[in-house]
């Protein structure tokens, strides 16, 4: 009897154990498909892409150049409002794109700053640029609102029309820039001192020429002084933007030799930031002596 009861046993546990392997096997054979079925005629679910975020100081900087362009397309028709028009949108085109230094796609559009007038829209235009510049945290940005800053300034003068010139391009350094803006001072004093000695004692042209050379010599002197150790040598001679040989060969040239400068010391401002800017007074020093400010000062 006892062995038939241990057997009983046995057999029990052997059969409970068969039923628990049997349960577990019908759990995982009826366990879900894990493919997830989408019912027929769905769209699939697409990521939608982020959408582009404009830099804010290029957003600040086109808010600004669309206040100045506001008030430029209100001007009397006529070749400096198109011109003054086309470098606005020139502007803009840079400002609102994704890529300011390749071709130009403009997609943003952040409202223009306000303004009452021309002038005040100008003031405020540059004004705000230098900011722009102080901010940047490249040196192509520092150099491109810099550039935007010097040409708006120059819209202040409607009696001078802007000229095209060259296109932003990226820089990551810029080196020696207070050399360059010199070598630009030497020549507008060589161009001065020939325009001087070609003129006749009467001609009226001279008196402009003597207080401007006065000026230039002491602009000169001040980039100079700016140096750390010895300041360069001056070069033996320069080339003249044109032959410089009567009165109307003369004031082209030195306009020219105005702009060029001025184009030299936008670079510097761009290249030693944090000091005082010369570029500001050289605008109207520019125009004033016949020069037309491109489009982008200090690109070629």
């Amino acid at each position: 009897m006892k062995h038939k009861h241990t057997y009983r046993l046995g057999a029990m546990l052997l059969a409970r154990r068969s039923v628990m392997l049997g349960a577990a096997l019908g759990l995982v054979g009826c366990a879900g498909d894990p493919t997830i079925l989408v019912p027929e005629g769905t769209a699939p679910r697409v990521r939608e892409p982020d959408e582009p975020v404009q830099a804010p100081l290029m957003a600040r900087a086109a808010s600004l150049a669309a206040g100045v362009l506001e008030q430029v397309r209100s001007a009397q028709s006529g070749s400096w409002r198109d011109a003054a028009t086309a470098q606005c949108e020139a502007q803009l085109a840079r400002f609102n794109s994704m890529s300011p230094y390749a071709e130009p796609d403009p997609i943003f559009s952040p409202p223009a700053a306000s303004a009452t007038d021309l002038g005040g829209a100008v003031s405020t235009a540059t004004a705000g640029l230098v900011v722009c510049a102080d901010e940047a945290d490249t040196v192509a940005d520092r150099l491109l609102f810099l550039s935007a800053a010097a040409a708006t300034a120059g819209l202040a003068d409607t009696s001078s029309v802007p000229a095209e010139g060259g296109s932003p391009a990226f820089v990551e350094t810029l080196d020696g820039q207070r050399q360059v803006a010199l070598r630009h001072a030497w020549a507008l004093v060589h161009g001065l001192e020939v325009g001087l000695g070609r003129l006749a004692a009467e001609e009226p042209l001279r008196a402009e020429l003597g207080a401007r050379l006065a000026t230039a010599k002491a602009l000169r002197n001040e980039i100079r002084d700016g140096f750390d150790g010895v300041a360069p040598s001056q070069p033996a001679a320069f080339a003249l933007p044109t032959a410089m040989s009567d009165v109307a060969s003369i004031r082209e040239g030195w306009g020219a030799l105005e702009v060029r400068l001025l184009e030299g010391l936008v670079l510097l401002a761009a290249d030693e930031p944090g000091g005082e800017p010369l570029w500001p007074e050289q605008v109207a020093q520019a125009q004033a002596a016949g020069g037309r400010i491109p489009r982008w000062p200090g690109w070629d």
